[in-house]
């Protein structure tokens, strides 16, 4: 996100829609461990960053996010920076780990997706002699409205869903979504 813009999202207690990819596209988060390194940041970020999450999902390469900041609050930046800067380091902290073990189960909703053995996924994130996890341009939008709200909400629920994943045949189904749909309906009446 460029600097320039960084002003054009900034709103009170505004509602975010954030998405960011794994570095190649990398299927990671389909081992428990991993996945809960993501679900533990989006709790630690609503309780320690003062923001409401409305909706999250975790796919094997990406993740969406949709929060609220709190009144008070009129930027996303920093948030969605820890939240980047904390899931990065203790997922590599973790495959530097797990490149020294023998594999252990992939989770059930993703045995078709493509495996990388921690090695192979530590060669992939290494940039020069740094690790990266993920993409450096992630999508953070201002989610203006209730029609745009509803229209990613969606987006998000359906996402394990849809081709290309369909990882399960209803989106109830996913374990790796989280919904308040008391909140969400807040926004869309």
């Amino acid at each position: 996100m460029s600097v320039e813009k960084h002003s054009e999202i900034k709103e009170k207690g505004g509602i975010y829609f954030f998405t960011t990819r794994v570095l190649g596209g990398n299927n990671i988060f389909i081992k428990k461990r991993y996945i809960d390194i993501i679900k533990n940041a989006y709790d630690f970020a609503e309780k320690k960053r003062n923001i409401k999450n409305l909706i999250w999902t975790i796919m094997p390469n990406h993740l969406h996010w949709i929060f609220k900041l709190d009144e008070s609050n009129d930027d996303p930046i920093p948030i969605y920076q820890y939240f980047k800067r904390h899931t990065a380091r203790e997922t590599l902290q973790l495959l530097m780990h797990e490149s020294q073990m023998k594999p252990f189960e992939i989770v059930r909703f993703f045995r078709k997706c493509r495996y990388y053995t921690a090695e192979e996924l530590l060669r992939s994130f290494k940039i020069r002699n740094n690790y990266q996890l993920w993409e450096r341009k992630p999508d953070l939008k201002l989610l203006y409205s209730s029609e745009f709200i509803r229209i990613k909400v969606n987006y998000i629920y359906e996402n394990p869903f849809r081709e290309p994943w369909t990882l399960v045949q209803d989106p109830q189904d996913y374990p790796f979504t989280y919904i308040n749909w008391d909140l969400i309906n807040e926004f869309l009446e």
